[in-house]
């Protein structure tokens, strides 16, 4: 997991936080002893609410006073992850498994995960700084474009630096893997996947000569390239959806081709979130059809 911090006058403008652990709280202790000179952090800016990059900014709040800046968006679901945790939560889940086709086993650890983002989260905060998509910032005497795409989350910021030729890219472009773009319990028909290809369309209008600071992985250049790899991997991934619709199937039996290694726990939400964001974009597009049954949903190729 990769933070950014830059320079901003008598401090320093922090990008994302890392999540709320023993580990991640110790690695920050060496950065600001040894990293920082005594400098403060003076704004914190989080590209989105998932647990890596938005799990400890109460924690950055208590020690420097500074408020967490994000969308509304980003804000709104990481305050709703961590407030989730009753009965109705894990009631509307199983029945979201059950509808997929999971069944014994797969099931049986799929509910287990219960709401699995509490457990690498601070409570989020109560309050926050907004900003948008279209936004200008200032850091350290430079300006700093806001761009916002949905496909990996809902209003997810990315930071662009015209003057500096740099992209704060989070999650929504990363150098060597796909980010998880996922259809989620709370969202069952949501289509992510038409989002993400519309966010690589937008980046790649920017510099090719670009350096791209991610998230996860090392910076890199070439921002074109690899935003129609993506583009690529995804086509790929949905040619193979819409092989294994030829005959009625559930959600399970496209995840069963889709990832045909055993999965459990984490992984095994995640490979289910992935396969309807597959499933759902091609329903969208008119390539299959899907019939809801009592128990669960079957998909086939028109």
């Amino acid at each position: 997991m990769n933070v950014w911090l830059l320079r901003d006058g008598e401090g320093f403008t922090l990008i994302d936080t890392g999540m709320a652990d023993a580990r991640t709280r110790g690695l920050w202790e060496r950065i600001f002893k040894d990293q920082l000179g005594g400098m403060p952090i003076t704004r914190l800016i989080c590209t989105h609410h998932h647990p890596d990059h938005m799990g400890l900014s109460t924690w950055l709040h208590a020690r420097f006073g500074v408020r967490m800046t994000a969308t509304v968006g980003e804000w709104t679901y990481g305050r709703l992850g961590w407030l989730e945790s009753g009965e109705d939560f894990l009631s509307q889940a199983s029945d979201h498994y059950i509808r997929f086709g999971l069944r014994d086993e797969p099931l049986r650890l799929a509910i287990a995960e219960g709401n699995n983002y509490r457990r690498y989260v601070d409570p989020i905060p109560l309050d926050f700084l907004r900003i948008e998509g279209g936004d200008r910032l200032s850091v350290g005497g430079r300006e700093w474009h806001v761009m916002t795409f949905s496909g990996h989350s809902p209003e997810h910021a990315c930071l662009w630096c015209p003057e500096a030729d740099v992209l704060i890219s989070g999650d929504q472009v990363l150098p060597k893997i796909s980010p998880t773009i996922g259809v989620w319990s709370n969202e069952p028909e949501a289509n992510p996947l038409a989002g993400f290809f519309a966010s690589l369309d937008h980046l790649m209008t920017l510099s090719d000569s670009a350096l791209v600071l991610p998230s996860h992985g090392l910076p890199f250049t070439g921002l074109r390239q690899r935003c129609k790899a993506l583009k690529a991997h995804h086509d790929e991934r949905l040619k193979h959806t819409l092989d294994s619709c030829s005959n009625p199937s559930s959600g399970a039996d496209v995840m069963e081709e889709l990832f045909p290694r055993m999965l459990s726990g984490h992984d095994l939400l995640f490979a289910v979130a992935e396969t309807l964001s597959h499933l759902n974009y091609l329903v969208a597009e008119g390539c299959i059809e899907c019939s809801i049954g009592k128990q669960n949903i079957k998909y086939k190729t028109k």
